[in-house]
């Protein structure tokens, strides 16, 4: 499985420790003792539930360390803009996700352009995955098993498009990508996966 240095030759935008251990066990902790929902999934210009294609629970934490998360994000949108070579303005999110046995999210892209797209689907740039544990092939506590987000047409060739390659997730790891990039979440085998999502506009 890819590490994600890997990545950055695709042109990701890669920051290994962006949050450290102890922000990542508060933030787990925020995210266990907060309010679940079922995460919803863009149809038109609704969203609505679809446990058939996504299949995970976001939390509603405090709002102490949404603000922090929210700032970290934000702190890092002007190497964004560098890095990608755009103009951002705002920063969707933070949503925090908890996926457990069996949650998974197939392959989609984080952004629609077509006329009855959302609003917020529409103007996405850039999206990126912070990730509050690592993995484990055998269950250990604090990580997860299966779970891996995987990235397709990374390659130009017709073959290499249809390949996917998943990432090797690592406690406190940011990856962002542009929103047109096709991407899903495998089927989590064991564990809880914590992670935090956010879409720069």
């Amino acid at each position: 499985m890819p590490a994600p240095s890997f990545f950055s030759k695709f042109g990701f935008f890669v920051v290994e420790d962006f949050f450290d251990r102890d922000l990542c066990s508060q933030l787990r902790a925020d995210m266990r003792a907060g309010i679940s929902s079922v995460a919803l999934v863009g149809s038109g210009r609704e969203f609505v539930v679809d446990r058939q294609f996504r299949r995970v629970s976001q939390v509603e934490v405090n709002d102490v360390s949404t603000a922090l998360v929210r700032t970290r994000l934000i702190d890092v949108k002007p190497d964004l803009e560098r890095h990608f070579d755009v103009v951002l303005t705002d920063c969707q999110g933070p949503q925090f996700l908890h996926y457990v046995t069996g949650d998974f999210y197939q392959c989609h892209r984080d952004r629609r352009s077509d006329q009855n797209a959302s609003a917020m689907s529409k103007h996405r740039r850039v999206s990126a995955v912070i990730f509050l544990n690592g993995t484990s092939a055998e269950p250990r506590d604090g990580m997860y098993g299966g779970g891996a987000l995987t990235f397709y047409e990374l390659l130009d060739d017709p073959t290499g498009r249809s390949l996917g390659f998943p990432l090797q997730a690592e406690e406190g790891l940011l990856i962002a990508f542009r929103v047109d990039v096709p991407h899903s979440v495998a089927q989590i085998t064991h564990g809880d996966r914590y992670t935090i999502a956010g879409w720069y506009v």
